[in-house]
């Protein structure tokens, strides 16, 4: 485990975000129906319903590939806007009917976006190189927008942030050494100064060295309670809103590990203060064994002075304080993930802008490090400055936690723990990546499944795969550059138990292999001593089996297959 910091050094940038839409203060913790309390303090003047045209629509089996790039295309403000959208493969697999979606605009430097499709709802940030612009379901906007503006019976609406309107106490940020206390700030829109600062920041971005690091998503009961069975989908769209930001503006490209979501009120996520909780989720840092470099909870709880948000500062890539968390109590989607956007900022070193005393005073309050922040997207940059200080030394410390893309990565994605009943066949994804800059070729996937499970398939997207009762070997086609291929494995077990399956993947030319293998857990039935979460895990290999079991294996055995397969692209 990696040294832990001073408790002095790390207590002074411990940063609460406060959102203080009515006077009267909250309740210590509400319940998951209190997600809207907050509506009055925003408006949104003005937003279009969106008619989006697709062109080769990006498919969610080919997750990253080239070939599977496709153009949305719709109408708003009196413009055309085209976007060249491919499935960000790096938040892992999405839930299904889920696509989370990475891109750009066509010729122009700079532009990016990130979007969630779910039906025939979008919902992400687009930026054209000039301005921002948010996309949601209308279900999201009923209580924030003009009331004279009309709204779509389905489907979603554009708008620009700038015609966002958000009272300067909603989101504001306060550390443990600092009051609140002050003149308020005159009302600002949600895209403040970021004209004027957009090409001056993409210069600072692009001149930082380019590195990835890994995410371990954690949603509470709270979260899980209001999203229900779409609480990862909406865990993930935050994230990728936040994947946008950094990578555009900060050079660093978030990879989420399996998401991790609590719906059971046993968990050991319950405290009701955003401290003792941050508390809380450092120490289910540490036994969860997480490998990645922050920690970040997604939580519905609504908190005592409404705070939404608290981070440990400058704590990347450390054992136990490489946490944060926020809540998405009373925001949408777009907001609550600029909430997300500023705590990792916190993890990444970054200062307030503006606050008195701290090494960006001098900054306007018009960023999204501001501790009274009006909805802004983009970092300062005191921001970038101070953020690329705490990069430098992490990914020098840290490098397998805060690492630099290089032309030759081949990765295996986290697998997500998993459950069968006995008897029953259960499917595992397996993702491999490509996350260097150059095609990956020559790729072999590799996974070891104890006995008594037994491999039933092993169903590549495109490539070959021969395996037996407990060993699979596939060679897959080719990479382009951050393209991926998905391994359905499907396997059936009788004995009740928890297993660790491990996998492992090669290539021709890898220049990270520390990021080739991977282990989880799959518990068969409900044993007593199962494990749960999304790596490590429980006892694997040996036992006994019954005479049925052994001649099942005896009968795989005997009957290698070879399985072949080649998706749609």
């Amino acid at each position: 485990m990696r040294p832990r910091p001073s408790i002095r050094a790390l207590a002074a940038g411990l940063c609460a975000m406060l959102l203080a839409a009515a006077p009267a203060p909250a309740a210590p913790a509400a319940s998951p129906d209190a997600a809207a309390t907050a509506a009055g303090a925003t408006r949104l003047l003005y937003a279009e319903a969106l008619a989006p045209r697709w062109e080769g629509a990006p498919s969610a089996h080919a997750a990253g590939s080239g070939a599977t790039r496709g153009m949305l295309r719709f109408r708003a403000f009196g413009r055309g806007f085209e976007l060249e959208l491919a499935p960000n493969s790096r938040l892992g697999p999405a839930p299904p009917g889920v696509m989370l979606l990475a891109g750009s605009v066509p010729g122009i430097p700079g532009s990016w976006a990130r979007l969630m499709r779910q039906g025939d709802a979008l919902t992400g940030l687009v930026y054209d190189g000039a301005d921002y612009f948010g996309i949601e379901p209308v279900a999201n906007l009923v209580t924030v927008l003009d009331p004279d503006v009309p709204q779509p019976a389905t489907g979603s609406m554009v708008y620009r942030l700038a015609d966002l309107l958000v009272d300067p106490q909603v989101l504001a940020c306060g550390t443990d050494e600092a009051t609140l206390a002050g003149e308020a700030l005159p009302a600002g829109n949600a895209a403040a100064a970021l004209r004027a600062l957009a090409s001056e920041l993409a210069a600072e971005a692009a001149t930082n060295p380019a590195y990835r690091i890994h995410i371990a998503p954690v949603a509470d009961h709270e979260f899980a309670s209001r999203f229900g069975a779409n609480a990862i989908g909406e865990l993930l769209a935050r994230l990728n809103i936040a994947d946008g930001i950094f990578s555009s503006q900060v050079g660093v490209d978030l990879m989420a590990d399996a998401p991790t979501v609590f719906t059971s009120t046993s968990y050991p996520l319950t405290a009701t203060t955003p401290g003792g909780l941050l508390d809380q989720l450092s120490d289910y840092r540490v036994t969860s064994g997480t490998s990645a470099g922050i920690t970040h909870l997604f939580t519905n709880k609504s908190f005592a002075n409404n705070v939404v948000g608290i981070a440990w500062r400058s704590a990347v890539c450390l054992g136990r304080e490489g946490a944060s968390l926020s809540s998405s109590a009373g925001m949408s989607t777009v907001t609550s993930g600029l909430v997300v956007a500023h705590e990792l900022g916190h993890n990444f070193g970054a200062y307030h802008d503006g606050e008195a005393g701290k090494p960006c005073e001098s900054t306007p309050q018009t960023f999204l490090m501001a501790p009274r922040n009006a909805g802004s997207s983009t970092f300062s940059p005191c921001s970038l400055q101070y953020m690329n200080v705490v990069i430098a030394e992490r990914s020098a410390a840290y490098p397998a936690c805060l690492t630099s893309i290089i032309d030759f990565d081949v990765a295996l994605a986290q697998p997500a723990a998993a459950h069968v009943d006995p008897g029953a066949t259960v499917e595992l994804p397996l993702r491999v990546q490509n996350l260097g800059q150059q095609p990956a070729s020559t790729l072999n996937l590799r996974v070891q499944v104890p006995a008594p499970l037994q491999v039933t398939d092993a169903i590549p997207d495109k490539g070959y795969c021969d395996f037996d009762a407990t060993q699979v070997s596939c060679d897959l086609a080719s990479l382009s550059a951050s393209g991926s291929w998905d391994l359905r494995l499907q396997v059936t077990g009788t004995e009740e138990r928890s297993y660790a399956i491990s996998a492992s993947v090669t290539a021709a030319v890898d220049g990270s292999p520390g990021n080739n293998s991977r282990s989880f857990t799959l518990t068969v039935g409900n044993p007593q001593a199962a494990t749960t979460g999304s790596s490590g895990g429980g006892g694997g290999g040996g036992g006994t089996a019954d005479a049925l079991s052994l001649l099942g294996l005896l009968g795989l055995a005997l009957r290698r297959r070879r399985r072949a397969a080649s998706r749609t692209v």
